[in-house]
């Protein structure tokens, strides 16, 4: 009967986490279609500015940087986001388990006589270890590439069969106590891992997504000032005149938060965000010396294949800086190729006024000095044209004195 109220409570649990998730998933759907609308927005508003293409290699510098510095904080974030929500289960399980040894421990004080008020003891008891066993079992499952050092699969399948006999067990002082043997350091391990997980969250993970916060931040900035520099560039060539246009300093910073609906929750116990402690705080509820912790796990563990994920970005960034030197180099080259030109062409030019001018000191000679031997032939052609005239001067002067002497006679 025992193990039946076990399932049904199992049951019970799994259900309403399931309508809560369905909530969420449907929230979830709506804000991510309207962050894809957003991102749909800017790239046809940046198309229609820049024509389709890069404004500048900066901009394009600054996307690919952004780019990779979200991925990177993506992946930080994914990691912080389940590490959190174990550490959330692991606490109200931790919880729980105290709840359950201190009602065990409380029916020794029940008059036998009492079954009622002894059952109803029990129940609890029993209630708050099923729930337990169900908040550690979801924090692995969050966490499934990492190996429990406490509370391991193998231990909470103990818990579970314990539990199990926990009516039966209620019935001697012998089988109480070997059952609160169990639950008590059940729970003492599960304190341990909560100081595990505490551990790895506090010292690795916040600071690592401190750290990705401020170079997404700075990114962005610098990609939203190349990107105001150049429209207000792209203005001033339309209008002929400058506008005022400031890049806004805005929040970029990732706030993950838990879901308390993934809790198997139980009546009486409240889930306390362990976020909101402070050091001292939390150093209270630990269960064990940092000395005796378990070492904490690698950063692969963590993140996953984080080298994986830098090699490619040093491959994209290197592709990056050949194509910044590419661009250098053939902007170089076309600048010489028109220095090139633009010496050729002046070449051409004073060889063409330098012929020029030569032409027109040779006109300027042939008006100004006339030619020797077209000289001679003139005054030759002058002195034959006199010589000609002085002839037939003398011929009719002869012919005249003959005609007279005829007269006289």
């Amino acid at each position: 009967m025992n193990k039946e109220e076990i399932a049904t409570q199992e049951l019970a649990n799994l259900k309403e986490q399931q309508a809560s998730l369905e909530l969420e998933i449907e929230s979830l759907v709506e804000q991510s279609t309207d962050l894809h609308s957003l991102y749909a927005r800017q790239d046809e508003l940046l198309k229609r500015i820049f024509g389709g293409e890069y404004g500048s290699v900066e901009e394009n510098r600054f996307e690919e940087t952004l780019d990779q510095h979200e991925e990177m904080r993506n992946r930080i974030v994914e990691a912080n986001f389940k590490w959190k929500q174990a550490q959330l289960m692991v606490d109200y399980a931790f919880k729980q388990l105290n709840e359950s040894v201190s009602k065990w421990k409380s029916l020794t004080t029940i008059n036998p006589n009492s079954l009622e008020e002894r059952y109803g003891v029990a129940s609890i008891a029993r209630n708050n270890l099923v729930a337990s066993a169900q908040n550690i079992q979801g924090a692995q499952r969050y966490l499934s590439n990492v190996q429990f050092p406490y509370c391991a699969p193998a231990e909470v399948a103990t818990l579970n069969k314990a539990t199990a006999y926990i009516f039966t067990d209620m019935q001697t002082p012998e089988r109480h106590q070997h059952a609160l043997d169990c639950y008590s350091t059940t729970a003492k391990r599960c304190g341990a891992l909560l100081q595990w997980i505490n551990q790895v969250v506090n010292n690795t993970i916040a600071k690592d997504l401190e750290d990705i916060n401020k170079k997404v931040k700075a990114a962005s900035l610098g990609l939203r000032k190349e990107r105001v520099r150049l429209i207000k560039i792209k203005a001033k060539e339309i209008t002929g005149e400058d506008i005022e246009l400031e890049a806004a300093d805005i929040d970029t910073d990732v706030n993950v938060e838990v879901n308390l609906n993934d809790l198997a929750r139980t009546e009486g116990i409240d889930p306390s965000l362990l976020a909101t402690l402070t050091p001292a705080q939390l150093a209270a509820i630990n269960s064990i010396s940092d000395e005796d912790l378990a070492p904490p796990p690698s950063s692969d563990d963590i993140f996953g294949h984080m080298e994986e994920l830098k090699n490619q970005f040093a491959e994209d960034n290197q592709k990056i800086a050949d194509q910044m030197a590419e661009n250098e180099a053939r902007v170089k080259s076309n600048m010489a190729a028109k220095l090139a030109e633009r010496r050729q062409r002046r070449a051409r030019v004073n060889l063409e006024e330098r012929e020029s001018a030569a032409l027109t000191n040779d006109t300027k000679e042939d008006h100004e000095e006339p030619n020797h031997d077209d000289h001679e032939e003139e005054e030759h052609h002058e002195k034959k044209h006199k010589d000609k005239k002085h002839k037939d001067k003398k011929h009719k002067d002869k012919k005249h004195k003959k005609h007279k002497d005829k007269s006289d006679d």
